[in-house]
C-alpha cells in the first residue's frame, strides 16, 4: 500500500501467547508449549487486565510483544497493522520483562520515509527489522505472511525450496500476489506461486516445500 509499520525484531523465539484470566500459555510455530519465566508470567496482569492473544518474541528473560490477535472479546487480527499497533500502544503497558511497541522500537513510514525509519531503528539496536504493510491484516495459521518482510542484520534470507537435485536446491521467495508479472520465474507449489531467486548448495535432507535460511554474498 506504500504505508509501512517498521519495528525491531529482537533475538529470540517467535511465540503466540494466550492470557485467559490468571492463566497464561505460550506455544511456537510447531504448536509446542514454550515455558515462559516466572517474572513474565507474574507481570501479565500488569500489561493488560483483560484476556488477550499476542504474537511475541521470547528471548532469555524478556518477552517482546509484536502484534495482537485478540483483545478481550474483540478479534483484532482482521484490523490493519497500523490499528493493531495503535491498540497495543493505547491499551497495553510495558513492564520490566514485557515490552510493547514504542517510538524507539516501532515507527510508521510511507515509501519515501522508509529508508530513514529503518536507519533510525538501526541506530537504536542492531537487531533484525520487520516491515509490515500498514493496511495488511494478521494471517492466522500461516507460517509466512506475504506482506511481512524481515531485514536481517546479516545478509540472510528465508526461502522456500522449490526443487532439488542432490545437494543443489532451487530456491524461491513468496508467496507472490501476481504471478503473471514474473513470467517463468513464477513457480507454483501447493496452490501458491513463488518467485525463483536462484540456486543454493547445502547439506542433504531438505525437501521440496521446506523453508530454510540462506546467507547471501550480494547486497
Amino acid at each position: 500500500s506504500g504505508d509501512w509499520v517498521v519495528s525491531h525484531i529482537p533475538d529470540g523465539e517467535p511465540v503466540i501467547v494466550q492470557k485467559e484470566g490468571k492463566k497464561t500459555k505460550a506455544y511456537n510455530s510447531d504448536m509446542k508449549n514454550v515455558e515462559l519465566t516466572k517474572d513474565i508470567l507474574d507481570e501479565m496482569g500488569k500489561v493488560h487486565e483483560k484476556d488477550f492473544v499476542v504474537h511475541a518474541v521470547f528471548g532469555e528473560d524478556m518477552l517482546y510483544i509484536i502484534d495482537i490477535l485478540v483483545a478481550a472479546d474483540e478479534k483484532t487480527h482482521n484490523m490493519p497493522a497500523k490499528d493493531r499497533v495503535r491498540h497495543l500502544r493505547a491499551k497495553f503497558e510495558s513492564s520490566e520483562h514485557i515490552k510493547l511497541p514504542e517510538p524507539y522500537n516501532t515507527k510508521r513510514a510511507d515509501d519515501e520515509g522508509l529508508e530513514e525509519a529503518v536507519s533510525l531503528l538501526r541506530d537504536e539496536a542492531p537487531t533484525d527489522i520487520l516491515l509490515r504493510d500498514a493496511e495488511g491484516t494478521y494471517m492466522r495459521g500461516e507460517l509466512r505472511h506475504p506482506k511481512w518482510i524481515v531485514l536481517s542484520k546479516e545478509k540472510k534470507v528465508d526461502v522456500i525450496i522449490l526443487d532439488r537435485k542432490g545437494t543443489n536446491y532451487r530456491i524461491g521467495v513468496g508467496p507472490i500476489m501476481h504471478p503473471e508479472h514474473y513470467g517463468s520465474r513464477a513457480v507454483e507449489h501447493d496452490g501458491e506461486h513463488y518467485m525463483d531467486v536462484g540456486h543454493a548448495k547445502g547439506p542433504r535432507g531438505f525437501d521440496k516445500g521446506e523453508y530454510v535460511s540462506v546467507l547471501c554474498t550480494g547486497a
